[in-house]
């Protein structure tokens, strides 16, 4: 197995809904693409370590508030 250095970017909700660009912050729809699907985000592909996942959309929505301070 290859193996490769990769550094977990930051998940908080803030930093999530910052975005790469102020002027076009992460909703958090975006956030919900980028979870359960493979999503180009701003120009930005989400790295393969960026694990897709399928979950009911009750679950989606715990999640996402559980992010938020």
């Amino acid at each position: 197995m290859m193996m490769w250095y990769f550094e977990a970017p930051d998940i908080r909700y803030s930093s999530l809904a910052a975005g790469h660009d102020e002027e076009k912050p992460y909703t958090d729809e975006l956030i919900k693409l980028a979870i359960t699907k493979e999503l180009i985000v701003m120009e930005c592909v989400l790295n393969k370590p960026m694990p897709v996942w399928q979950m009911s959309d009750e679950d989606l929505n715990d999640l996402i508030e559980f992010l938020k301070p």
